[in-house]
């Protein structure tokens, strides 16, 4: 297996020290588990058998999900620290969960988030609902003569 995954998430496949990757060979059954880092990201390499390969991938899949979601940037501060209150409160969203925010000079910014499937899953459906605002009431102004 030969494939091509973020740089912050190798830290988190491989785990300090490499405990994670050893769990995860230990768990596959694969014989051993590199990583690649390039100027354009990072390249995982696995070697054993088919069958405990396609095993390697499930388990990365479950345990070490990676998305990237582009928010309007006036509004990621605020969504993101929600999502962290959310976290340290125990609601809806595991701790599990990383964010990490990429600014950038326009209008949006890109937020990944990795984590167990599941749990990446709940908090980018957040980012996404509390990005936008919820309806748009009009301010009446009054008129000074």
């Amino acid at each position: 297996l030969r494939c091509g995954v973020p740089v912050r998430l190798v830290s988190r496949i491989f785990g300090k020290g490499g405990a994670e990757s050893e769990r995860l060979t230990s768990a596959s059954g694969i014989l051993s588990l590199w990583a690649e880092l390039t100027s354009n990201g990072a390249t995982l390499e696995a070697f054993g058998r088919e069958q405990a390969i396609a095993h390697l991938e499930t388990l990365i899949a479950q345990r070490h999900c990676f998305r990237r979601v582009t928010l309007p940037a006036h509004r990621v501060d605020k969504v993101v620290d929600k999502v962290r209150l959310v976290i340290a409160r125990g609601l809806c969203i595991d701790s599990d969960v990383e964010i990490h925010i990429n600014p950038s000079q326009d209008a949006t910014h890109t937020v990944d988030v990795m984590g167990n499937a599941e749990s990446v899953g709940r908090t980018v459906a957040f980012l996404e609902e509390h990005a936008q605002p919820r309806a748009l009431i009009p301010i009446p102004q009054a008129v000074v003569f």
